[in-house]
């Protein structure tokens, strides 16, 4: 699979079709059909400056969240939902400061959650948007970010050697 130059920072398979997507560094998500190499859709996202950062699916691969980076412009700096079939954004999710470096759904769909460079780990609900956890980290920024399997618990890496565990009930 070929991208244009400029690394890719993430890469999420689709559970279920061919594709696999990723977050480069020209701001752009892509996707690929991994079987057969072809390139098949591309999503830019302007107001990024900085690059795209990462990008996951959710349990049946109906959405899609992404995040990027505007340096000078924190509150550019979200987590997007898209509809992965229309490819079109459904919603962006603010909260944080600066740049979010990892997202994961929740394994039911209805949380995402992001870590960010402003020392905080996120949690949204995907279907309204509402922020409804500002998790601290330890020790720097919240590098990456995954849900246990039954979605009970959520974890985080902060700075260098720090992982910190939540429970979400």
């Amino acid at each position: 699979l070929q991208g244009e130059g400029r690394w890719i920072n993430s890469l999420s398979f689709h559970p279920y079709a061919n594709l696999l997507s990723g977050a480069d560094a020209e701001c752009k998500y892509v996707m690929w059909d991994w079987t057969t190499g072809e390139r098949v859709a591309e999503l830019a996202v302007p107001e990024y400056t900085n690059g795209a950062r990462c990008v996951d699916y959710n349990h049946d691969g109906s959405l899609m969240a992404t995040s990027g980076w505007a340096e000078g412009a924190p509150e550019l700096s979200t987590v997007q939902i898209w509809d992965s079939v229309a490819q079109h954004r459904v919603r962006d999710l603010a909260g944080p400061s600066r740049a979010v470096d990892s997202i994961d759904f929740s394994p039911d769909g209805a949380w995402v959650a992001g870590g960010s460079r402003d020392e905080t780990l996120y949690v949204w609900d995907v279907k309204t948007g509402a922020l409804v956890r500002m998790l601290g980290g330890k020790d720097g920024w919240v590098y990456g970010v995954a849900f246990s399997p039954d979605g009970s618990l959520i974890a985080g890496s902060c700075g260098a050697s720090s992982v910190m565990i939540w429970d979400m009930n």
